[in-house]
């Protein structure tokens, strides 16, 4: 286990945002319109230009209602786009959708999210995936996910003692991140923590 862990929390659920040119237009969902000049039909039926800057691009991002519920405006989040392996965008929350959206039978919030700087390889429509830090912690006790199990009602890890025996521990958790979780109570700095076969 370590302590003094930044712990980084809700995790985009899918691959399926979509890149945007900032000021685009959105709808109901938080899907925007588009890059470009973009036709969107009013309510009264006529029909107008929204035109975009694609040098600065957004992207949005289905999220299951779990997640969502811990995302606000202005929380901090960062873009890998699949095209570019090699690049990682920072941004920060722009709006969560009001409404729900089901994806393959799966409840989702749309978060829009406005990247800090662009790259000129960015086009409008790449798929990506993003992470929303929503929960930060600082000089905290961690364990590795990985190590976590449920049993009951309690969270478990097992605990390698003196001989290699081991020992099952019942510890409190607090934050969960995407690869660690806070520890509240039931164990200590140092303690061996024995980890699934294949995991680092």
């Amino acid at each position: 286990m370590r302590a003094r862990r930044r712990l980084i929390g809700t995790r985009c659920s899918g691959r399926s945002p979509r890149l945007v040119g900032s000021g685009g237009a959105t709808d109901g969902n938080g899907l925007a319109a588009g890059a470009g000049a973009t036709t969107v039909v009013r309510p009264a039926g006529s029909q107008f230009l929204v035109l975009t800057n694609v040098n600065r691009m957004k992207v949005v991002l289905p999220f299951e209602e779990s997640d969502a519920a811990q995302i606000k405006p202005g929380q901090n989040a960062t873009v890998q786009v699949d095209s570019l392996p090699d690049v990682t965008l920072n941004g920060a929350v722009e709006q969560v959708a009001p409404s729900a959206t089901d994806i393959s039978g799966v409840i989702a919030y749309y978060v829009t999210v406005n990247l800090d700087s662009s790259d000129s390889r960015l086009k409008d429509g790449q798929t990506a995936r993003g992470t929303v830090l929503t929960v930060e912690r600082d000089n905290v006790l961690s364990v590795a996910n990985a190590a976590t199990r449920k049993q009951g009602n309690n969270s478990i890890v097992i605990v390698l003692g003196p001989g290699s025996q081991q020992r099952t521990v019942v510890f409190q958790p607090g934050a969960v991140g995407a690869e660690r979780t806070e520890v509240l109570s039931g164990l200590t700095e140092g303690e061996h923590v024995v980890l699934p076969s294949g995991s680092s």
